[in-house]
């Protein structure tokens, strides 16, 4: 059953490509990469050497509310070793992404298992847009969120672990115009849901180039998701046409994607405005940036496109803003806007975040989160400074009794100890409240962290995604 099943959706990724095809009588302009919300191929940066960052660290942090509950608070301390790796590798035919913020942990008092936590995505890709053939590789292992209601503790967070490879032809036209095909297969796997998947997806267009680093788009993408153990009425199709417009300058860069998007699933088919914008603004100490996002896709993919977003919720990169383990498709919107500036001694980052997810399987599951940050960090001394952040983040659930208001406070020194070293002392107060009182709680707690820069070169690269 699972062969044939493959073989009607390759079936249905060639009937795409086959009708996709006939469009290349207008000037139609081919797809960057076809997955959806993928991030553009421009530049990721404008600096002139790309990142290589790579530091081990170790955490000691106590808290007196383990299990966060209302009542029979327990504390326990938290152990934790782990590495933070930015990468990238610009090479003539090769091209290679290291992120990551992982860290293995332990409680003390045993009150969760060991257990990883944090993010890494891995990428590749072989072959220049000019050449013939590429290819790409994509890996991201996350957390995914259990039960949309309880507390997130690690008890209530899985492993999952995300894949995509496929090639790209591309064909010159001449002058500035180019066809080009992308075929991908992604497969998604959970660590203790029944939701493990299998996607097909392809992709065809045609590309006009208008500058060195602008070009303009029109492209058509099939794909099919099948579940590996779901009832196969989970299992759905989506078909997108849409404009791309991407552009980069010595301060401005921008991506966006306007068109339309349709669903089809076993019992009931729907379509709806597509678009994804992600915009950047840099001026002298500043930088302004917007995102925004309309699309259908599975919590998988959404899960993959999320992993290392600073705006994690409660827990970092896997809080309650992380998407739920379901199956079936589901319809994300999300806008962000951000601002940061940077001086001699001060700096200073706002972010407002909105996301609406629909659950198309299970309108139960529906929620809205809306989050707003701010941070500053003071330079003391030259090797002293302070940090201090606030966030307050809303989840609405259609659920009775679900929604919940999140409150995060961190106050954090950083002492420098020569060029590798680096000390942190901080202090994290969290607490939930909203109609669920069961599910109340607040928490406190104080940690020390050791960093130790193993390189660093060049600037961390800009995570260019709605995800951030």
């Amino acid at each position: 059953m699972v062969n044939l099943r493959h073989r009607r959706a390759a079936g249905i990724a060639l009937a795409w490509i086959s009708s996709c095809l006939a469009l290349g009588a207008s000037p139609v302009l081919a797809q960057v990469d076809a997955a959806p919300g993928a991030e553009s191929e421009l530049p990721a940066s404008t600096v002139s050497k790309p990142p290589f960052v790579l530091e081990l660290r170790a955490l000691a942090e106590h808290t007196d509310n383990v299990f966060r509950t209302a009542d029979g608070r327990v504390a326990d301390t938290l152990t934790a070793l782990g590495f933070i790796a930015d990468i990238r590798h610009d090479g003539r035919m090769l091209d290679y992404a290291v992120r990551a913020d992982i860290d293995w942990e332990h409680y003390l008092d045993d009150s969760f298992k060991d257990a990883a936590a944090g993010s890494v995505s891995l990428s590749a890709d072989w072959g220049n847009r000019s050449d013939l053939f590429q290819w790409t590789v994509r890996d991201t292992f996350t957390q995914s969120r259990l039960d949309p209601v309880a507390n997130t503790t690690p008890d209530n967070l899985e492993n999952v672990n995300f894949f995509s490879t496929g090639p790209t032809v591309s064909l010159p036209l001449g002058g500035v115009h180019q066809l080009r095909m992308q075929g991908l297969y992604s497969n998604a796997r959970y660590e203790e849901s029944p939701f493990g998947s299998d996607r097909l997806s392809a992709s065809v267009g045609l590309e006009r180039t208008l500058a060195a680093k602008s070009r303009v788009g029109l492209y058509a993408l099939g794909s099919r998701t099948e579940f590996q153990e779901a009832a196969p009425a989970s299992d759905f199709d989506v078909q997108e046409y849409f404009v791309r417009y991407e552009a980069e300058g010595l301060r401005t860069r921008l991506s966006a994607d306007a068109g339309y998007a349709r669903v089809d699933e076993e019992q009931e088919s729907s379509g709806s405005p597509l678009l994804r914008l992600a915009l950047q603004r840099k001026t002298s100490g500043s930088m302004l940036y917007a995102r925004a996002e309309q699309r259908f896709a599975s919590a998988a993919e959404l899960t993959q496109s999320l992993a290392g977003s600073p705006a994690g919720g409660e827990t970092g990169g896997a809080g309650f803003s992380a998407p739920l383990s379901v199956a079936g498709a589901l319809e994300s919107r999300a806008v962000a806007v951000g601002w940061s500036r940077d001086r001699p001694r001060t700096a200073l980052s706002l972010e407002l975040g909105w996301r609406a997810e629909g659950y198309r399987r299970d309108p139960a599951l529906d929620r809205s989160l809306l989050s707003v940050q701010a941070g500053v960090t003071r330079r003391l001394r030259s090797t002293l400074s302070l940090r201090v952040s606030a966030q307050f983040e809303t989840e609405d659930l259609e659920q009775p009794g679900a929604s919940a208001d999140y409150t995060t406070v961190t106050a954090e020194l950083e002492q420098r100890v020569g060029r590798r070293l680096r000390l942190f002392l901080g202090y994290d107060h969290r607490q939930r409240s909203g109609s669920a009182n069961a599910n109340r709680y607040s928490e406190s707690s104080i940690g020390l962290r050791v960093v130790y820069s193993l390189a660093e070169r060049g600037v961390r690269s800009d995570r260019w995604s709605l995800a951030q």
